[in-house]
């Protein structure tokens, strides 16, 4: 399974919004890919730790995320 599509993809949705919480991308990523619970957990918490090595987005407090401007 190519991860860099829900890298991608979790990446604008976090644009698209600002700032996001993990489990309103844990949501997106359940719907948007139907995957499970599980499945979504780990996508979204690889996909976050993969944009703040790159330096895209910031954590700006517990399970929040936001655009690093």
């Amino acid at each position: 399974m190519p991860i860099y599509k829900y890298v991608w993809s979790v990446w604008k949705f976090i644009l698209a919004n600002k700032c996001a919480m993990r489990i309103e991308i844990k949501k997106f990523l359940m719907k948007e890919f139907n995957l499970t619970n599980d499945q979504a957990e780990d996508a979204a918490s690889s996909s976050l730790r993969a944009l703040r090595r790159r330096g895209m987005i910031k954590r700006v407090g517990y399970g929040m995320y936001c655009v690093n401007e």
